[in-house]
């Protein structure tokens, strides 16, 4: 299990409830949610003018994360998000 730290950008407080069940579908645990509030992007983004950003930890197993980032990418759930190595920071 590694740790690392991720933000996201979501439409509300539904798509963060969305996310944190994605999360349980990889074994993820998440840890200190610290949220940013809502604030509006510099250019549209997906036609939204706005978003809430929230930064937390999570624990995954190393060989689960490409799966994980795919299905992100892949899903309406989140807006955008960065995922970064906890080591790196």
């Amino acid at each position: 299990m590694k740790t690392y730290e991720c933000t996201i950008v979501v439409d509300g407080q539904k798509q963060l409830e969305e996310f944190k069940t994605l999360m349980g579908e990889f074994s993820v645990t998440l840890s200190g949610e610290k949220p940013w509030g809502k604030r509006l992007f510099t250019y549209p983004i997906n036609k939204k003018e706005s978003g809430e950003y929230y930064t937390m930890k999570l624990t995954i197993d190393p060989s689960k994360l490409a799966a994980m980032r795919q299905k992100l990418d892949y899903s309406n759930i989140v807006i955008r998000s960065l995922i970064i190595d906890e080591e790196n920071l």
